[in-house]
Formats: structure tokens, C-alpha cells, sequence
């Protein structure tokens, strides 16, 4: 299972005017998510080895009709690296180039088991949350499910959308996911501060808005 590393206290100048400038461009917006720029922090911070990102028009306005383009100059200017699932909208993002070796090379899209293990190491998930994916033959519980059931409050499950991954679909589950989300949480602050990125911490103020009000219940009138 991947290990984070260490990453510097501080970001150069002219990186933290790019990253603060990407990040920009998300959370402002009801609908626009801001979990793949955290992520991408997080690869950048080295607390993970790579990602999936989805790059859209809205993400790198000035690469409108190529915005995959626009992220991997994103990537080369901080020094990551990517590589093009084919057929799709899918960029890997790596810190490493070697870790970008394990993508497949040809067009596949049909997904077997192999190809989810696969994922989860080149994702660096814990190998128990890839096989709870794996195994998972049932829709998902959704946070909205278990405060509706009265086993936590919006407020309290909210942290679990920090979670890039699955964990088992239990309240147990949920329980461990929820601690697991807190940390996520600090630590995207924690680096928000050391790194002074008043933006990043914007994005993580906003998306946990987000994930209390996806968590919370929907309330369905007699007349709907």
C-alpha cells in the first residue's frame, strides 16, 4: 500500500500563484465539485500517488477546446505527470512518472477484477477498500440514508466525502470512514496554512457545505 511523503513546508511563488489560480475555479460555483482539486492537492502534497482527473472547460477556461491539454500544462509547470486513458476523458495524474507505468496501454474500457486491483495500487487505495469495492454486489448506503436511519447527524457524516474511496458498507464502516474524513479535512487546512493558500481553504470550507446538505434529507411533501 502506498506510504505518503513528506512534502515541503512552503510552495515557490510561482507555484502557489498557479495552484491558488486553479483552485479558483472551484467551489464558487452551486454545482462545481471540489473534490478533484483537492485531490490533485493531495498528489501534489505527496499524500497520494496519483489520481483520476476529468479536466472540463470550466476547470482551464483558456484551454477550451482542449482542456486536458490545459492540466497537463497544469502538471508539467508543478512538476507532475500525467498520461491519457485512450478513448476517454480519463488523465492519470502521478507524481511519479513510474507509478504512470502501470496504466494500461490499450483502449479497454470493459473493467474486470484485474483491472480494479490494478486501479487501486496505481490510486494507492488500501487493498481492503479496493476488495469492499470489488465485492460490493448491492447499491451503496448513501450518508443521506444513515442520518434519515438516525445513526449520525449531516453535520457528523459530512467528513466521509473527504474519503476518495470506499469503505465497507456498514455503520461501523461509516464510523471508521467518518475519522478518516476529520483527518483529510485538517489536513487539507493544515496545509491550506503552511502553504498560505487562503483559496485552498476556501475549498474545503464550501465542499463540506456541500457534503452537510447532500447528507442531509431531502424532506418530500404530501403533494410531491
Amino acid at each position: 500500500m502506498f506510504e505518503p511523503v513528506a512534502c515541503a513546508p512552503g510552495l515557490p511563488s510561482e507555484s502557489k500563484d498557479l495552484l491558488s489560480d486553479f483552485l479558483s475555479r472551484f467551489g464558487d460555483t452551486e454545482d462545481m465539485d471540489s473534490m478533484p482539486a483537492l485531490v490533485f492537492v493531495d498528489v501534489l502534497a505527496g499524500e497520494k500517488p496519483a489520481m483520476i482527473f476529468q479536466p472540463n472547460e470550466n476547470q482551464f477556461p483558456n484551454h477550451r477546446f482542449a482542456p486536458h491539454q490545459g492540466l497537463a500544462d497544469l502538471c508539467d509547470q508543478l512538476g507532475l505527470h500525467v498520461s491519457f486513458r485512450a478513448g476517454t476523458n480519463f488523465v492519470f495524474v502521478a507524481a511519479s512518472r513510474g507509478r504512470l507505468d502501470l496504466v494500461p496501454t490499450n483502449g479497454r474500457r470493459k473493467r474486470s477484477r484485474g483491472w480494479a486491483k490494478r486501479l487501486g495500487v496505481i490510486l494507492g487505495y488500501p487493498p481492503s477498500a479496493v476488495q469492499t469495492f470489488m465485492s460490493q454486489d448491492q447499491p451503496w448506503t448513501e450518508p443521506a440514508d444513515h442520518v434519515r436511519d438516525g445513526h449520525f447527524t449531516p453535520e457528523e457524516i459530512a467528513d466521509v466525502g473527504f474519503v476518495p474511496y470506499r469503505m465497507d458498507d456498514s455503520v461501523q464502516g461509516y464510523e471508521r470512514a467518518i475519522q478518516r474524513g476529520q483527518r483529510a479535512r485538517a489536513r487539507y487546512e493544515r496545509l491550506a496554512e503552511e502553504w498560505d493558500l487562503p483559496q485552498l481553504a476556501k475549498c474545503v470550507e464550501q465542499q463540506r457545505e456541500k457534503f452537510v446538505a447532500n447528507a442531509t434529507p431531502k424532506v418530500v411533501s404530501a403533494d410531491d
